[in-house]
């Protein structure tokens, strides 16, 4: 029970929606904007901190889903001081068992490093963070693709070249990077690499943008772009393994945003796992602005 008489735990009804909508927007700094219809779509279990008819704070624990099938994924928003009795209270009435009936054995909260409320009652309560992700913008209208000229130069001097994929142009050789790209990139249960069939690759594609470096019939890399977001949003950028340490990444996606921008698009994002740092490092070169960090806080149970 709440030690604050004047607190009620409670479990989430309807009528709570919009004001845990408002509660949600305000603490992730309106990030992720909610309506109510948006609570009330989202799985699991939500309880509710109120003061009266005023709702002060709200937990939900869900299952985590792809990338952390053993685990329960815990959103916090609101009063902090809610937060720990919130959380046992869930704890003790939630299902531990997955759908396919397998036992939830840990859980993950992740938050963004500027939700200082949510960050400093994670770190309080002995959750560990243990994995990192990054984002990050670049201001296209100020993009110099000068800068990468001698770099693409070179990739033409050695007989190879960078062009827009076309569907059904050697798609097996961006498979197989593709395959490259699970196996090597880094990731986090907020961005699992999940495997994707020859077909799903294709469908995905057809559905973005990509650009790819050609020596001859060979892709050495590529690198992909998806618009849902409303801007160019990096999907991957990946190198032949035995091409890799030589620029070729840096080079190849400023030719892309070289197009992009002439395109008229004036923003492009990224984003990925910090334990990235190659394409870390070629983010950065390229000018993009990296937001504050997304922190995936562990505890078991």
């Amino acid at each position: 029970m709440p030690a604050d008489p004047s607190l009620q735990f409670r479990p989430f009804v309807p009528a709570d929606a919009a004001a845990v909508a408002r509660l949600y927007e305000a603490s992730c700094r309106g990030q992720w904007p909610l309506t109510a219809a948006d609570i009330l779509a989202q799985s699991g279990q939500r309880w509710v901190a109120a003061e009266g008819e005023v709702r002060v704070a709200s937990v939900r624990l869900a299952p985590f889903g792809a990338g952390a099938e053993d685990a329960l994924r815990l959103s916090l928003c609101g009063e902090s001081r809610c937060f720990s009795g919130l959380y046992l209270t869930a704890l003790s009435a939630v299902d531990r068992r997955s759908a396919a009936g397998r036992p939830l054995c840990r859980v993950l909260g992740v938050v963004r490093e500027d939700w200082s409320e949510q960050v400093h009652w994670f770190q309080a309560t002995g959750f560990a963070n243990v994995w990192q992700s990054f984002g990050a913008h670049l201001d296209l209208t100020g993009f110099d693709p000068e800068r990468f000229a001698p770099q693409l130069k070179r990739l033409y001097l050695a007989g190879a070249e960078v062009r827009e994929w076309q569907p059904a142009e050697g798609l097996e050789e961006l498979y197989a990077l593709h395959l490259q790209f699970e196996e090597d990139a880094p990731s986090t249960p907020a961005i699992p690499a999940g495997h994707l069939s020859r077909e799903e690759f294709a469908a995905a594609l057809r559905k973005q943008r990509t650009w790819v470096v050609w020596q001859g019939p060979e892709a050495l890399a590529y690198t992909s772009f998806a618009f849902s977001g409303g801007q160019p949003d990096s999907t991957g950028t990946v190198t032949r393994r035995d091409r890799r340490g030589r620029g070729l990444a840096t080079a190849l996606k400023a030719q892309a945003l070289t197009e992009l921008r002439q395109a008229g698009w004036t923003q492009a994002s990224t984003g990925g796992a910090v334990a990235n740092l190659p394409m870390l490092r070629a983010n950065l070169r390229l000018g993009y602005r990296p937001e504050p960090l997304w922190l995936t806080f562990e505890r078991r149970l």
